[in-house]
């Protein structure tokens, strides 16, 4: 597998590829994150962790894409992992947050608390119908882990 990273903006996009020993060949799948820049943040983004006084360093993970014939192989918790670890380590990010666009019978909410994702209490489940589907807009975080 192959990895590709780029920054337009303030969007990092990471792209995994299948590969062989010729050429990338398959597009497993992708995500986009956003930098959420400190003069957006409220003065209050800082939290306490062994008595050492945090400013949380924002990110929202835009958009998560894994191509139908990879699916349920890992490859999202893969490409996930490795979009947390990019973020925390070239941008010093230790916050992520992302709003679950879930279908019905979709298990999306269980794919991101398997990786370590929380449902932000916001109160009451919105939806939204784009005329096709109707899905479930869940608000999600993850406190990454202080290295």
């Amino acid at each position: 597998m192959i990895f590709k990273s780029f920054i337009r903006g303030n969007v990092i996009g990471l792209k995994l590829y299948k590969s062989s020993r010729r050429n990338i060949n398959e597009e497993i799948g992708y995500t986009l994150s956003s930098i959420i820049e400190k003069k957006h943040q409220h003065p209050s983004c800082k939290w306490t962790y062994l008595n050492k006084t945090y400013e949380l360093n924002r990110a929202c993970i835009n958009n998560i894409f894994i191509n139908k014939e990879f699916r349920n192989k890992y490859y999202g918790s893969f490409i996930l992992d490795k979009t947390e670890k990019l973020l925390q380590k070239e941008y010093h990010i230790n916050y992520i947050k992302l709003l679950a666009w879930e279908k019905y019978n979709d298990d999306l909410i269980y794919f991101y608390k398997k990786n370590g994702y929380s449902e932000m209490c916001l109160g009451s489940i919105n939806k939204y119908d784009d005329g096709e589907n109707i899905y479930d807009l869940t608000p999600m975080d993850k406190y990454l882990t202080i290295r």
